[in-house]
Protein backbone atom coordinates (compact mmCIF):
# COMPACT_ATOMS: atom_id res chain seq x y z
CA UNK A 1 0.00 0.00 0.00
CA UNK A 2 1.24 3.45 -0.96
CA UNK A 3 -0.13 6.14 1.42
CA UNK A 4 -0.08 9.93 1.10
CA UNK A 5 -1.24 11.44 4.41
CA UNK A 6 0.12 14.98 4.61
CA UNK A 7 -1.18 18.42 3.72
CA UNK A 8 1.75 19.12 1.38
CA UNK A 9 1.72 18.79 -2.39
CA UNK A 10 3.61 15.75 -3.67
CA UNK A 11 4.22 13.85 -6.89
CA UNK A 12 4.82 10.26 -7.91
CA UNK A 13 6.49 10.48 -11.32
CA UNK A 14 7.83 6.94 -11.64
CA UNK A 15 5.89 3.86 -12.66
CA UNK A 16 3.89 2.24 -9.84
CA UNK A 17 3.20 -1.46 -10.34
CA UNK A 18 2.17 -4.49 -8.32
CA UNK A 19 -0.98 -5.83 -6.72
CA UNK A 20 -1.15 -3.12 -4.06
CA UNK A 21 -3.29 -0.01 -3.67
CA UNK A 22 -2.88 3.72 -3.17
CA UNK A 23 -4.58 5.60 -0.31
CA UNK A 24 -4.61 9.40 -0.05
CA UNK A 25 -5.60 10.99 3.27
CA UNK A 26 -4.04 14.45 3.45
CA UNK A 27 -5.40 17.79 2.27
CA UNK A 28 -2.55 18.35 -0.20
CA UNK A 29 -2.32 17.64 -3.92
CA UNK A 30 -0.93 14.34 -5.15
CA UNK A 31 0.18 14.33 -8.78
CA UNK A 32 0.40 10.98 -10.56
CA UNK A 33 2.29 11.22 -13.85
CA UNK A 34 3.50 7.68 -14.58
CA UNK A 35 2.05 4.94 -16.79
CA UNK A 36 1.11 2.95 -13.71
CA UNK A 37 -0.14 -0.62 -13.52
CA UNK A 38 -0.83 -1.19 -9.81
CA UNK A 39 -3.96 -3.29 -9.51
CA UNK A 40 -5.28 -2.77 -5.99
CA UNK A 41 -7.20 0.42 -6.67
CA UNK A 42 -7.06 4.00 -5.43
CA UNK A 43 -8.82 5.45 -2.39
CA UNK A 44 -8.84 9.23 -1.94
CA UNK A 45 -10.21 10.30 1.43
CA UNK A 46 -9.11 13.95 1.35
CA UNK A 47 -7.40 16.51 -0.86
CA UNK A 48 -6.77 16.52 -4.57
CA UNK A 49 -5.33 14.14 -7.14
CA UNK A 50 -4.02 15.29 -10.54
CA UNK A 51 -3.36 12.86 -13.38
CA UNK A 52 -0.95 13.23 -16.30
CA UNK A 53 -1.01 9.76 -17.84
CA UNK A 54 -3.77 7.55 -19.18
CA UNK A 55 -3.08 4.84 -16.61
CA UNK A 56 -1.98 7.09 -13.76
CA UNK A 57 -4.62 5.47 -11.50
CA UNK A 58 -3.33 1.99 -12.28
CA UNK A 59 -5.74 -0.68 -13.46
CA UNK A 60 -8.11 -0.86 -10.49
CA UNK A 61 -11.15 1.13 -9.50
CA UNK A 62 -10.82 4.53 -7.83
CA UNK A 63 -12.92 5.95 -4.99
CA UNK A 64 -13.05 9.65 -4.12
CA UNK A 65 -14.67 10.84 -0.88
CA UNK A 66 -16.75 13.96 -0.33
CA UNK A 67 -14.86 17.26 -0.81
CA UNK A 68 -12.09 15.61 -2.82
CA UNK A 69 -11.10 16.58 -6.34
CA UNK A 70 -9.79 14.68 -9.34
CA UNK A 71 -8.08 16.80 -12.01
CA UNK A 72 -7.52 15.56 -15.56
CA UNK A 73 -4.29 16.51 -17.34
CA UNK A 74 -1.29 18.50 -16.14
CA UNK A 75 0.87 18.86 -19.25
CA UNK A 76 -1.33 17.08 -21.81
CA UNK A 77 -4.69 15.48 -22.40
CA UNK A 78 -5.36 11.99 -21.08
CA UNK A 79 -7.84 9.14 -21.49
CA UNK A 80 -8.82 7.49 -18.21
CA UNK A 81 -10.49 4.07 -18.38
CA UNK A 82 -10.79 3.38 -14.64
CA UNK A 83 -14.14 2.90 -12.96
CA UNK A 84 -14.45 5.93 -10.67
CA UNK A 85 -16.79 6.36 -7.71
CA UNK A 86 -16.83 9.97 -6.59
CA UNK A 87 -18.65 11.85 -3.87
CA UNK A 88 -16.47 14.87 -4.67
CA UNK A 89 -15.65 16.68 -7.92
CA UNK A 90 -14.05 15.56 -11.16
CA UNK A 91 -12.58 18.59 -12.90
CA UNK A 92 -11.03 19.43 -16.25
CA UNK A 93 -9.59 22.93 -16.04
CA UNK A 94 -7.15 23.09 -18.95
CA UNK A 95 -7.14 23.43 -22.73
CA UNK A 96 -6.26 19.78 -23.43
CA UNK A 97 -8.62 17.20 -24.93
CA UNK A 98 -9.29 14.38 -22.46
CA UNK A 99 -11.59 11.38 -22.09
CA UNK A 100 -13.29 9.47 -19.30
CA UNK A 101 -14.15 6.05 -20.74
CA UNK A 102 -14.81 4.12 -17.53
CA UNK A 103 -18.05 4.21 -15.56
CA UNK A 104 -18.39 7.18 -13.18
CA UNK A 105 -20.71 6.66 -10.21
CA UNK A 106 -21.39 8.20 -6.80
CA UNK A 107 -23.07 11.33 -5.49
CA UNK A 108 -20.40 13.68 -6.85
CA UNK A 109 -20.30 16.07 -9.79
CA UNK A 110 -18.30 16.87 -12.88
CA UNK A 111 -16.98 20.39 -13.60
CA UNK A 112 -15.46 21.40 -16.94
CA UNK A 113 -13.55 24.69 -16.96
CA UNK A 114 -10.93 24.55 -19.71
CA UNK A 115 -11.25 25.26 -23.43
CA UNK A 116 -10.46 21.68 -24.41
CA UNK A 117 -12.78 18.82 -25.31
CA UNK A 118 -13.92 16.31 -22.70
CA UNK A 119 -15.30 13.05 -24.10
CA UNK A 120 -17.60 11.01 -21.84
CA UNK A 121 -18.20 7.50 -23.15
CA UNK A 122 -19.25 5.41 -20.13
CA UNK A 123 -22.71 4.40 -18.91
CA UNK A 124 -22.34 6.76 -15.96
CA UNK A 125 -24.57 7.13 -12.91
CA UNK A 126 -22.99 10.00 -10.95
CA UNK A 127 -25.78 12.03 -9.39
CA UNK A 128 -24.30 15.44 -8.58
CA UNK A 129 -24.78 16.96 -12.00
CA UNK A 130 -22.51 18.41 -14.67
CA UNK A 131 -21.33 22.02 -14.94
CA UNK A 132 -19.58 23.12 -18.13
CA UNK A 133 -18.23 26.67 -17.93
CA UNK A 134 -15.91 26.50 -20.95
CA UNK A 135 -14.96 24.28 -23.87
CA UNK A 136 -16.71 21.29 -25.39
CA UNK A 137 -18.20 18.03 -24.12
CA UNK A 138 -18.84 15.04 -26.41
CA UNK A 139 -21.08 12.15 -25.36
CA UNK A 140 -21.01 8.55 -26.56
CA UNK A 141 -23.39 6.83 -24.13
CA UNK A 142 -27.02 7.43 -23.18
CA UNK A 143 -26.12 8.16 -19.55
CA UNK A 144 -22.74 9.76 -20.17
CA UNK A 145 -23.87 12.84 -18.17
CA UNK A 146 -24.89 10.68 -15.22
CA UNK A 147 -28.37 11.06 -13.77
CA UNK A 148 -28.26 14.70 -12.66
CA UNK A 149 -28.96 17.93 -14.49
CA UNK A 150 -26.35 19.52 -16.76
CA UNK A 151 -25.56 23.23 -17.16
CA UNK A 152 -23.63 24.65 -20.12
CA UNK A 153 -22.39 28.25 -20.06
CA UNK A 154 -22.19 30.72 -22.96
CA UNK A 155 -19.80 29.71 -25.77
CA UNK A 156 -19.74 26.06 -24.69
CA UNK A 157 -20.72 23.16 -26.91
CA UNK A 158 -22.38 19.81 -26.31
CA UNK A 159 -21.89 17.21 -29.05
CA UNK A 160 -24.11 14.14 -29.39
CA UNK A 161 -22.54 10.86 -30.47
CA UNK A 162 -18.92 9.95 -31.22
CA UNK A 163 -19.14 6.38 -32.52
CA UNK A 164 -22.92 5.86 -32.38
CA UNK A 165 -26.26 7.51 -31.78
CA UNK A 166 -27.36 8.15 -28.21
CA UNK A 167 -30.49 9.04 -26.25
CA UNK A 168 -29.91 11.64 -23.52
CA UNK A 169 -32.57 12.01 -20.80
CA UNK A 170 -30.84 14.63 -18.63
CA UNK A 171 -32.37 18.02 -18.04
CA UNK A 172 -29.99 20.43 -19.80
CA UNK A 173 -29.68 24.16 -19.30
CA UNK A 174 -27.58 25.69 -22.05
CA UNK A 175 -26.46 29.19 -22.86
CA UNK A 176 -24.17 27.72 -25.52
CA UNK A 177 -24.75 25.33 -28.42
CA UNK A 178 -26.04 21.76 -28.56
CA UNK A 179 -24.79 20.16 -31.77
CA UNK A 180 -25.36 16.96 -33.69
CA UNK A 181 -22.83 16.80 -36.51
CA UNK A 182 -22.80 13.13 -37.50
CA UNK A 183 -24.90 10.61 -39.40
CA UNK A 184 -26.19 8.79 -36.31
CA UNK A 185 -29.77 8.93 -35.02
CA UNK A 186 -29.90 10.48 -31.55
CA UNK A 187 -32.51 11.75 -29.09
CA UNK A 188 -32.80 14.44 -26.45
CA UNK A 189 -35.66 13.38 -24.18
CA UNK A 190 -35.05 15.64 -21.18
CA UNK A 191 -36.10 19.28 -20.95
CA UNK A 192 -33.72 21.73 -22.63
CA UNK A 193 -33.76 25.27 -21.27
CA UNK A 194 -31.58 28.39 -21.29
CA UNK A 195 -30.65 31.09 -23.81
CA UNK A 196 -28.67 28.75 -26.04
CA UNK A 197 -29.34 27.19 -29.42
CA UNK A 198 -29.45 23.84 -31.16
CA UNK A 199 -27.57 23.14 -34.41
CA UNK A 200 -28.12 20.00 -36.50
CA UNK A 201 -25.49 19.32 -39.18
CA UNK A 202 -25.30 15.55 -39.75
CA UNK A 203 -27.44 13.37 -42.00
CA UNK A 204 -28.91 11.42 -39.09
CA UNK A 205 -32.20 12.00 -37.28
CA UNK A 206 -32.49 14.00 -34.06
CA UNK A 207 -35.54 13.29 -31.92
CA UNK A 208 -36.68 16.08 -29.58
CA UNK A 209 -39.32 14.89 -27.12
CA UNK A 210 -39.15 17.26 -24.14
CA UNK A 211 -41.25 20.33 -23.33
CA UNK A 212 -38.26 22.54 -24.09
CA UNK A 213 -37.84 26.26 -23.48
CA UNK A 214 -34.39 27.07 -24.91
CA UNK A 215 -34.56 30.49 -26.52
CA UNK A 216 -31.65 30.70 -28.96
CA UNK A 217 -33.36 29.00 -31.87
CA UNK A 218 -32.81 25.88 -33.95
CA UNK A 219 -30.75 25.58 -37.13
CA UNK A 220 -31.15 22.40 -39.19
CA UNK A 221 -28.51 22.27 -41.92
CA UNK A 222 -28.84 18.59 -42.78
CA UNK A 223 -30.76 15.48 -41.87
CA UNK A 224 -34.03 15.03 -40.04
CA UNK A 225 -35.63 16.37 -36.88
CA UNK A 226 -38.60 14.61 -35.26
CA UNK A 227 -40.72 16.33 -32.60
CA UNK A 228 -42.88 14.72 -29.93
CA UNK A 229 -43.83 17.74 -27.81
CA UNK A 230 -45.48 21.04 -28.67
CA UNK A 231 -42.45 23.04 -27.52
CA UNK A 232 -39.80 20.56 -28.61
CA UNK A 233 -38.11 23.33 -30.67
CA UNK A 234 -37.96 25.63 -27.65
CA UNK A 235 -39.34 29.15 -27.89
CA UNK A 236 -37.07 30.56 -30.61
CA UNK A 237 -37.36 30.42 -34.37
CA UNK A 238 -36.23 27.45 -36.44
CA UNK A 239 -34.46 27.39 -39.81
CA UNK A 240 -34.51 24.34 -42.10
CA UNK A 241 -32.08 24.10 -45.01
CA UNK A 242 -32.76 22.50 -48.38
CA UNK A 243 -33.44 18.73 -48.33
CA UNK A 244 -33.99 18.59 -44.58
CA UNK A 245 -36.98 16.89 -42.99
CA UNK A 246 -39.32 17.71 -40.11
CA UNK A 247 -41.44 14.97 -38.56
CA UNK A 248 -44.41 16.09 -36.52
CA UNK A 249 -45.18 13.53 -33.84
CA UNK A 250 -43.42 10.33 -32.87
CA UNK A 251 -45.98 8.89 -30.46
CA UNK A 252 -48.67 11.58 -30.82
CA UNK A 253 -49.65 14.69 -32.74
CA UNK A 254 -48.06 18.03 -31.86
CA UNK A 255 -48.89 21.70 -32.22
CA UNK A 256 -45.78 23.75 -33.04
CA UNK A 257 -45.96 27.52 -32.56
CA UNK A 258 -42.37 28.39 -33.56
CA UNK A 259 -41.65 30.69 -36.47
CA UNK A 260 -40.06 28.47 -39.13
CA UNK A 261 -37.94 29.49 -42.11
CA UNK A 262 -37.58 27.01 -44.98
CA UNK A 263 -34.67 27.57 -47.37
CA UNK A 264 -35.37 24.69 -49.74
CA UNK A 265 -37.68 21.73 -50.05
CA UNK A 266 -38.55 20.59 -46.53
CA UNK A 267 -40.43 17.33 -46.06
CA UNK A 268 -43.13 17.43 -43.40
CA UNK A 269 -43.97 13.97 -42.09
CA UNK A 270 -47.26 13.88 -40.19
CA UNK A 271 -47.57 10.12 -39.94
CA UNK A 272 -51.03 9.05 -38.84
CA UNK A 273 -51.28 11.87 -36.29
CA UNK A 274 -53.07 15.20 -36.55
CA UNK A 275 -50.62 18.05 -36.03
CA UNK A 276 -50.47 21.82 -36.41
CA UNK A 277 -47.96 24.46 -37.45
CA UNK A 278 -49.32 27.66 -35.90
CA UNK A 279 -46.28 29.92 -36.23
CA UNK A 280 -45.39 31.87 -39.36
CA UNK A 281 -43.58 29.86 -42.04
CA UNK A 282 -41.33 31.98 -44.25
CA UNK A 283 -38.43 31.63 -46.67
CA UNK A 284 -37.80 30.67 -50.27
CA UNK A 285 -38.43 26.99 -49.70
CA UNK A 286 -41.37 24.64 -50.07
CA UNK A 287 -43.33 22.20 -47.94
CA UNK A 288 -43.92 18.58 -48.92
CA UNK A 289 -46.46 16.77 -46.75
CA UNK A 290 -46.82 13.02 -46.53
CA UNK A 291 -48.54 10.77 -44.01
CA UNK A 292 -52.21 10.03 -43.49
CA UNK A 293 -52.69 12.51 -40.65
CA UNK A 294 -54.07 16.03 -40.87
CA UNK A 295 -51.77 19.05 -40.93
CA UNK A 296 -53.29 22.30 -39.75
CA UNK A 297 -51.65 25.48 -41.07
CA UNK A 298 -52.89 28.51 -39.15
CA UNK A 299 -50.19 31.18 -39.60
CA UNK A 300 -50.01 34.10 -42.03
CA UNK A 301 -47.30 32.27 -43.96
CA UNK A 302 -45.07 33.70 -46.70
CA UNK A 303 -42.94 30.76 -47.83
CA UNK A 304 -42.57 31.03 -51.59
CA UNK A 305 -41.61 27.60 -52.89
CA UNK A 306 -45.06 26.07 -52.93
CA UNK A 307 -46.82 23.20 -51.20
CA UNK A 308 -47.02 19.57 -52.25
CA UNK A 309 -49.44 17.25 -50.43
CA UNK A 310 -48.85 13.60 -51.29
CA UNK A 311 -51.11 12.06 -48.62
CA UNK A 312 -53.56 12.96 -45.87
CA UNK A 313 -55.36 16.19 -45.16
CA UNK A 314 -54.44 19.85 -44.85
CA UNK A 315 -56.64 22.37 -43.05
CA UNK A 316 -56.11 26.12 -43.38
CA UNK A 317 -57.01 28.85 -40.91
CA UNK A 318 -55.34 31.89 -42.49
CA UNK A 319 -55.63 33.49 -45.93
CA UNK A 320 -51.94 32.91 -46.67
CA UNK A 321 -51.59 29.62 -44.81
CA UNK A 322 -50.24 27.97 -47.99
CA UNK A 323 -47.63 30.69 -48.46
CA UNK A 324 -47.30 32.50 -51.77
CA UNK A 325 -46.52 29.61 -54.10
CA UNK A 326 -48.65 27.05 -55.93
CA UNK A 327 -50.10 24.04 -54.13
CA UNK A 328 -50.41 20.50 -55.46
CA UNK A 329 -52.67 17.88 -53.90
CA UNK A 330 -52.35 14.21 -54.88
CA UNK A 331 -55.19 11.73 -55.34
CA UNK A 332 -57.16 10.94 -52.16
CA UNK A 333 -55.84 14.00 -50.32
CA UNK A 334 -58.11 16.65 -48.83
CA UNK A 335 -57.94 20.42 -48.40
CA UNK A 336 -60.17 22.01 -45.76
CA UNK A 337 -60.79 25.77 -45.68
CA UNK A 338 -61.27 27.35 -42.29
CA UNK A 339 -60.84 25.86 -38.83
CA UNK A 340 -61.98 28.70 -36.60
CA UNK A 341 -62.81 31.23 -39.33
CA UNK A 342 -63.32 31.59 -43.06
CA UNK A 343 -60.11 31.34 -45.11
CA UNK A 344 -59.91 33.07 -48.47
CA UNK A 345 -57.23 31.93 -50.88
CA UNK A 346 -55.76 34.78 -52.97
CA UNK A 347 -57.03 34.79 -56.57
CA UNK A 348 -53.50 34.72 -57.95
CA UNK A 349 -52.80 31.52 -56.07
CA UNK A 350 -53.19 28.13 -57.75
CA UNK A 351 -54.28 24.75 -56.42
CA UNK A 352 -53.52 21.74 -58.58
CA UNK A 353 -55.32 18.49 -57.94
CA UNK A 354 -53.47 15.49 -59.26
Amino acid sequence: MERHSCALDSSLTGVISGSGSLVKDGAGLLSLTGANSYAGGTQVNAGKVALDANSALGTGAATFAKDTELSLGISKGISVANAITTDGIIKQSNDFDSSLTGVISGSGSLVKDGAGLLSLTGANSYAGGTQVTAGKVALDANTALGVGAATFAKDTELSLGISKGISVANAITTDGIIKQSNDFDSSLTGVISGTGSLVKDGAGQLNLTGANSYAGGTQVNAGKVALDANTALGVGSATFAKDTELSLGISKGVSVANAIEVKGEVDIHSGSFNSSLTGVISGSGSLVKDGAGQLNLTGANSYAGGTQVTAGKVALDANTALGTGAATFAKDTELSLGITKVSRLPMQGRIHSA
